[in-house]
């Protein structure tokens, strides 16, 4: 075995420019696998934190009658002024914090004759930014306050209605009795968020300025919950328990999850797509070194005839290629994954910034147009096992192939 080995070697370091080939092909493959499966895991991950930071907190709680019309946002199917104020107990019992919300359809409009559609969310400002990141994404002007009389518009809405700071929109919409209003609202801020469908859709004014004009009379559509560990449980079980003790019968809850049920079943769509990517990655990495083993087996079919002439077992020989196989496995595997380590490193930390590519596009992602990577050591350990066995595979059926012929056809083989 040990002749084996050192014979593998020395025909390794005869054929430099076979052996560099190979393993650059080996590792640009293993490198592209890491990067991009570090990458899809990232925005996939990453649309899933900005459901909780920006659309929904961790559950919320409304009436069953909302949550039956939720999409149509309407403002009378809502939670009263004294179970907003329980549920602010249970809230503070179970160690979360919870924001009131009301959300509206608009039409907005800036020196126009038309306006365009929006949702509108009133806020408590103080305990909105203890759920959700808003207040952290302003960009220009500053957040609301609880007696503002202005609207928080996202860099979107600006660019679409053409309107910035301490200009005046012209806001259509209906009251809780359904009657008509339109108010003349001057943006006091506007906001950056990764989360594309609160960046496109979104805007914000208090809950003040919506009971002064739309006669919400202190109540809320629904209530964001978020938890200090980051999870639904145990806070979510006890949210429960404490609103049926609390007599509040008539109110649900909703998960993130299924409140993004939407976005989960996209996710697991693209998941599948995504798997195709790695699996079209796989082969085109497999065709590479097999296209290369094989030149390599059958362009010394002559040195295999001479080995076996001179009384080299066919199995040694057949052995020789494996060993050869998995050195250059095991070289572009490694060279692999110190590429994609290091490229992954500057994903992780920098980013990559497709704005020109997606700053108008819905790519499905709740993600913003900068990509970052993260770490993901089983893909890692995975594409170098994958490098290694793809190259010692590919090199047995050949070998077996050569040593069976004649020896006389052999060393004739050109």
């Amino acid at each position: 075995m040990r002749n084996i080995i050192i014979l593998a070697f020395k025909n390794l370091a005869r054929h430099k420019k076979r052996t560099i080939i190979t393993s650059v092909a080996i590792s640009f493959g293993i490198m592209l696998l890491i990067w991009i499966h570090g990458m899809l895991k990232w925005a996939d991950n990453e649309s899933q934190r900005n459901l909780k930071r920006y659309e929904f907190g961790n559950f919320t709680i409304s009436t069953k009658a909302y949550k039956e019309d939720r999409d149509s946002f309407p403002v009378d199917m809502v939670i009263n002024g004294s179970e907003i104020q329980k549920i602010f107990r249970i809230a503070e019992k179970t160690g979360s914090y919870a924001s009131p919300r009301t959300g509206f359809k608009s039409m907005m409009s800036y020196k126009r004759g038309f306006g365009l559609p929006y949702i509108v969310f009133a806020i408590d400002p103080e305990k909105d930014a203890q759920v959700f990141n808003i207040k952290e994404k302003i960009m220009d002007g500053q957040y609301l306050d609880k007696n503002s009389e202005g609207i928080l518009i996202s860099a979107h809405c600006r660019k679409e209605l053409g309107a910035g700071l301490g200009d005046y929109l012209v806001m259509e919409t209906r009251t809780k009795y359904d009657t008509f209003q339109a108010l003349t609202i001057k943006v006091v801020g506007i906001y950056d968020c990764p989360d594309p469908v609160v960046n496109r859709n979104h805007l914000f004014i208090t809950r003040n300025m919506a009971e002064k004009n739309l006669q919400l009379e202190g109540t809320a559509a629904e209530i964001a919950f978020r938890t200090k560990n980051g999870n639904n449980e145990p806070a979510l079980s006890l949210v429960k328990e404490s609103l049926s003790s609390a007599g509040l019968t008539g109110l649900t809850t909703e998960t993130w999850q299924e409140l993004g049920s939407d976005y989960l079943t996209l996710s697991q769509t693209k998941k599948g797509g995504s798997t195709m990517i790695i699996f079209f990655i796989f082969i085109i990495v497999a065709v590479g070194i097999i296209n290369t083993m094989l030149m390599a087996v059958f362009e010394r079919i002559r040195e295999i005839g001479m080995l076996r002439a001179l009384g080299v077992r066919d199995r040694d020989i057949v052995s020789s290629f494996i060993v050869e196989a998995a050195g250059i496995g095991i070289l572009g595997s490694l060279i692999g994954l110190i590429l994609g380590i290091g490229v992954s490193a500057y994903s992780v930390y920098h980013g990559l910034d497709f704005t020109s590519s997606f700053k108008d596009m819905d790519y499905g992602y709740r993600t913003g147009t900068i990509f970052y990577n993260e770490w993901n050591p089983e893909m890692m350990a995975m594409a170098v096992i994958f490098g290694i066995l793809c190259s010692v595979l590919v090199s047995i059926i050949p070998a077996r192939k050569a040593v069976k012929m004649e020896i006389t056809d052999s060393i004739r083989y050109i």
